[in-house]
Parts: C-alpha cells; structure tokens; sequence
C-alpha cells in the first residue's frame, strides 16, 4: 500500500501510541527473560506492524519510541532485531531526523560479544571475512548513526574434509566427527554410509559431508572407478591394517576403594567416558552418597596421553542411584543410565528401580553440562543399557512388561523394551517405543543395545526360543535388529547362535556398525571334548546379505580359551574391527588379568584374529574387558578390580581402572599376517 495511502490514518494512532505500543514492551520483555523468540521472528508478517514503523519514521515517532523502549529497560544494541537489518534500522532513524527536521545528539557505543564461525565469519557491518581465530574489531553505526565500535572474540571451527581415496576406498580423515557420504552425481545421500569410510559402492563419484565441532562442511568429490563388492571367490584386499599399541591407563583422580572405576565405558573422537556407578561423592569430591554414582571424562592430549577433564554427576543425585551404570558418547553428547534412579525430572517419585539416563552436552568452553533427565516406570531399570549415535539415542529397560499399547492386559514381566530419543531443538523426544515382535516373559530385551545409522540391535538374554519360537533352551538368549524405514522402527530380524545352548547368555553383549553385528555369549561351555570347560564363552559375528537379511557369518572361538574367561562379556565393532573381552583370561601366573581380541575384517568378508591385547601393567585379577569400547583408532578396556594408580602404587582394592590403546602410524598389509599374532 503506497505511504500516502495509510500516513493519513496513521495519524489516528498516535493518540493510542502507548497502547499500541504495550504489546511490543510485552514481546521485549519475553525475549528478555529468555522465554520466546527475537521480536522480528515473533512480529514477522503482521502488517501493521510494518505500517507502524514506516509512519513512525514518517512522522519523526522512532526517536520517542527507542526512548521509550529504553525507558522499559532495552538497551540500544538490543533493538536490533525489531528490524530486519541494520541498514533498516539506520534507514528508519533517518526517516525520522528528515520528518522532524532533528538532528539526533551523537553518541558513540563500544561493546563485546563472543561469537563462533564455521570456516570463516563475517563481521556485522559486511566489511571484513575472518577465517582465523582472534580478537577482531569492527565499526557499525549505532541508532544515532554514530560509530558503535564492536569488539569481537571470534572462535572460527576448521571442519577437515580431507579425504584419502585408496582401492576404491574412500576414508575421510575427520576425527570426533559425523560423517554423510554423497552421490555427487545426483547430490543424494548414500543410504546408510554413515562410517568414515565408503566402500561396497556403484562406480561413480562421492563426497562426504562432516560434521565437527558444531559446524558442517562438505569435501570435493573423489571417484571410485569399480564396484567394490567383491565376489566370495575373489582374493583378499592388500589393504592397510594398523595395530593396536600399547595402553594408556587411566585411572579417577579421586579413586576410592570398591569404586570399581569402569564399570561402563565408550569412546568417540578425542574423548573418553568411563562410568562408576559405586562412586559416591560430588564431582568436588565432597557430600558423600552412598553408590549415587559418577563419570568421568577424559580428553586425548597432544602427546597422544589422555587426560581426566571432568568428573560429571547428576544434578539431582540421590543414594543407591547407581549413575554410571552405563554410558555411551558420540560427538558433543555423552547419555549416562541410572539403573535404580527412583526420580523423575520434576523430581516426583517413579518407584523402585525405575531407573533413569542423563544427557550432557558440551559447552563453548569444552566443559560438559547437564542438559536433561529422561525417565521410566516403576521396575523398568530404565538406563542399564543406553548408546547414541549422532542425534539418536537408546536405551534399555530390561523390566520393562508391556508392549507398544501400553495396555495392562499386554504384561509380560521382564520382557524388556528399547525406548528411542531423537534430538529435536535443543532437547531430546522419545519417538517410538520398541519390544520383540513374538516377545515371552522375563526375555529381559534392552539388557544391551547399539546403534549405527538404520539399524539397533538388543539383547535379550533370558530369551528361551530359537527364531521359530521353538525348541526351548533356558537362556540360550537371542538379539533383535531392529530398522528404521523413515522415521519409523521396525523388528528386521531375530538373531541366535547356530549352536545354541541352554544358559549361554547370548545377547549379553552386542554391538553393530554398518553391515556387520557382533553379540557375545559369555557362558558358553566349551564341550569339544571329555575336557569340557565351563564359561570360557563365545562371540558371533552376523552380516547383512544384498536381499537384506542378516546371517551369521562367524563363530569367535580362539584357541587359547580356557575355563571361567567368559570371552563375549563385551563386545564392539567398528568398520573393519571387532573386539571381544574376556575379563576372566589369565595371562600366566597372573589369573583374571583380562584380555582383549582384536578381529579384522579383509576385503573379501574374511574375518582375521590381529591380535590379544593385555593391559600395559599388567596384574592379577584387574579382570580387563569388564567392559569395552571400540572407537575409528581407540579401543577402551574397562578393569573395574585394578587396585593400583598409574604408577603400579597406592593399592585401593577395587578402585579401578581403564586402558586405552591406540592405532599407531604403522601399517600392515593383510596378505603379511600371521596365523596368530599375540600381544604386542
């Protein structure tokens, strides 16, 4: 509508100014107080609005409105947004200089902000492009159109896209990130290339989209010049193959006896969390609670050592609580499970072994913060088993007794359930509630569960049927996979061993990444002969077929196992690796030391032993593989009955510890390993 169209009208308003302008104070206010969106967003679209700031500045009004929003408490750089720039802001106020014939009292500004770019920033008057971390300065004309000088302490994020294209291999080299590989003929997503390499693909070209620290960023498109899905018949890839070197050991800088530091642990990029669910002071170390329980987070240092950072806690902790129970980490999230938590986020009482998981995010400062509580139900023990993978998180509730209905008459004690949380905003949803298809009492479902793009796994050790719900074996156990078609989950696959055994606690650990799933079994009895030896435990490895279904491709079942190792007890697989622990392995005359095998996975679909990876001081009954972690390049070992500190002094029975080992610069061909290779 023209100016000369509405000014006329306008001048019906100005003896309702103030009441026309209540609203505003209103909105400002809301803002102010952190309770809504910046008052453009929020007026954006409604015409008057727009009216009224064009016959303002007609009529010479905006110098009486700004001072008026000041009188209510606005600062000058804070009216910004009541404008869809700065340029219109300044375009306004001279508006309102020529209408009034005024000209307004100069009066310079000087101010600071914090500010973070990805790759580069540009500074709010247009005039300067940083690509560099510092302190900047920049000049912009403030309402009066004088200079407000603006100093800016500018964090810019480097996002790595490099990418190293070998055998018709893609890897990018981004670590503690995300990663998304793109058709760059089609510019669509790979369907569930979501690892840091791409492989197993049409010929063509691809790029990968990274996300690191908060920031996005795409790389150049490199070719793979074959399909790389390699017939059964054709010889093994001589592709690279790093070991694992030596552990780091870390321990809690406040240990404490029966604290059994690492009890959970997961690792991601350049941190590791270790839980300690028996730990019961703050993270001051003060206002003791028996068993409320904590975490620790560690960071990798410049030379490649790994350093505690923090000691998080929950917020609400309470005795018994058992925070630390379980733990997982992915990028700038890490989720905590609180096994016996009996309290909700309003702090309500759920009941007994409710259970209930935390999620803290890290800050601008690199410190982690608690950012929500999610909760269960009476008897769920909600939290003993959770895992996240970019903006997903699950988590197991072993007791949990009824299905998607939610209906009483759907009960079925102990059957256990998997709850989904998406990240949405700035807080995380549940989105879908899953329970076996076929689901029998006391299946204990969730009891451990995993993540990798499309696809969860669950174990359900207490299950008692084979994939037909027949031939009943108590607690031969099973896993359930589980696929995401859009945003929905559904039940792919029920999955057991091909020589399954009463007892066997199948599902008691798993884990997935890609094509591939690992679950340990870690009472299996070895009975090959007379000799039989009990609990010396198994692992299998599963593989998603091309029609889609998942077959086992592996039985773990090294030749050095021995009575009461319980190989399987945690297992792990990440690309081409797989772990399996075995807490109870000795390493002679030291009994329960605890060992690690490392698998490899060659180009043709051949699994490989690598390697048995013993603590770097090794100890009796420090029971190594408790649990453990499997990173790009890190392994985590839980050893929850280590008694001694980094130097091998201070005995604190049961204090803890955990190891880290790392992929060194090293590299092997496949074609040049041994049968066996031990302990480096």
């Amino acid at each position: 509508m023209p100016r000369e169209k509405y000014a006329g009208d306008y001048l019906n308003l100005v003896q309702q100014k103030y009441e026309r302008w209540k609203p505003v104070y209103d909105l400002w206010q809301r803002m102010l107080n952190g309770k809504n969106e910046p008052l453009r967003k929020l007026v954006n679209g409604n015409r008057d609005w727009d009216y009224n700031l064009d016959g303002m500045a007609h009529y010479g009004m905006i110098p009486d409105f700004i001072q008026d929003l000041k009188n209510v408490g606005i600062r000058s750089d804070q009216m910004m947004p009541l404008f869809s720039s700065a340029e219109e802001y300044i375009r306004m106020w001279e508006k309102a200089d020529s209408a009034s014939g005024k000209k307004s009292v100069c009066s310079a500004t000087n101010s600071s902000v914090n500010q973070t770019g990805c790759n580069s920033y540009t500074s709010p008057s247009g005039k300067y492009k940083w690509t560099a971390s510092g302190v900047y300065k920049d000049t912009i004309q403030n309402v009066a159109c004088c200079d407000s000088v603006i100093t800016i302490n500018l964090t810019i994020q480097k996002v790595d896209t490099t990418v190293t294209a070998q055998n018709n291999i893609l890897t990018a080299h981004a670590q503690g990130a995300t990663y998304q590989w793109i058709n760059c003929a089609t510019n669509e997503l790979v369907p569930n290339a979501t690892s840091v390499s791409l492989s197993q693909v049409a010929a063509g070209n691809y790029a990968v989209r990274v996300t690191q620290n908060g920031c996005t960023a795409k790389s150049s498109c490199y070719p793979i010049t074959m399909l790389t899905i390699r017939n059964p018949n054709d010889k093994p890839l001589s592709m690279p193959l790093q070991k694992f070197a030596a552990a780091n050991k870390i321990v809690a800088a406040d240990r404490k006896h029966n604290a059994e530091f690492g009890r959970s642990v997961s690792i991601s990029g350049n941190y590791a969390v270790v839980g300690v669910p028996w730990e019961s002071t703050d993270v001051n170390d003060q206002n003791a609670m028996t068993q409320a329980g904590g975490a620790y987070v560690f960071e990798k240092t410049s030379d490649n050592n790994w350093k505690q950072i923090q000691k998080i806690v929950a917020k609400d902790r309470t005795p018994g609580d058992h925070f630390g129970w379980s733990i997982g980490i992915s990028g700038n999230y890490i989720v905590v499970g609180a096994i016996y938590d009996r309290e909700d986020d309003k702090g309500k009482d759920i009941g007994t072994s409710a259970g209930t998981a935390y999620i803290f995010e890290k800050n601008a400062n690199g410190s982690w913060q608690q950012m929500q509580k999610i909760s269960a139900r009476t008897y769920n023990y909600f939290g003993g088993s959770v895992a996240i993978d970019n903006n997903t998180i699950v988590i197991g509730a072993i007791g949990h007794s009824m299905d998607t209905t939610n209906k009483i008459e759907s009960n079925l004690t102990d059957a256990g359930a998997i709850f989904v949380f998406e990240k949405t905003g700035s807080s995380w949803k549940q989105t879908q509630k899953l329970v076996a298809d076929r689901r029998t009492h006391g299946e204990n479902l969730g009891l451990s569960v995993s993540i990798s793009g499309n696809y969860i796994i669950g174990g359900a050790l207490g299950s008692h049927f084979d994939v037909n719900m027949e031939n009943r074996k108590e607690f031969a156990g099973a896993a359930y996979i589980f696929e995401r078609n859009g945003s929905v989950w559904k039940q792919a696959q029920k999955l057991v061993a091909s020589d399954r055994s009463p007892y066997d606690e199948f599902g008691y650990s798993v884990s997935i990444s890609g094509n591939n799933a690992i679950v340990g079994a870690r009472r299996v009895t070895e009975t090959a002969d007379e000799n039989s030896a009990e609990y010396t435990g198994n692992a299998y490895i599963f593989s998603r077929n091309a029609g889609g279904g998942w077959s086992q491709v592996l039985k773990i079942n090294p030749d050095d196992r021995k009575a009461e190792d319980r190989l399987g007890t945690s297992v792990a697989i990440n690309g081409d690796y797989a772990i399996i622990a075995a807490p109870g392995s000795d390493f002679e005359p030291m009994h329960n030391e605890g060992a690690v095998y490392v698998y490899w996975q060659s180009g043709d679909g051949k699994w490989t032993q690598t390697q048995k990876l013993f603590s770097s001081d090794k100890g009796t009954y420090a029971g190594m593989g408790v649990s453990a972690a499997l990173s790009e390049n890190y392994i985590i070992a839980g050893a929850t009955i280590e008694h001694r500190d980094l130097m091998g002094k201070n005995e604190l029975s049961n204090a803890g510890a955990a190891y880290i080992f790392g992929k060194p610069s090293g590299l092997k061909n496949a074609s040049e390993l041994p049968n066996k290779l031990k302990n480096q």
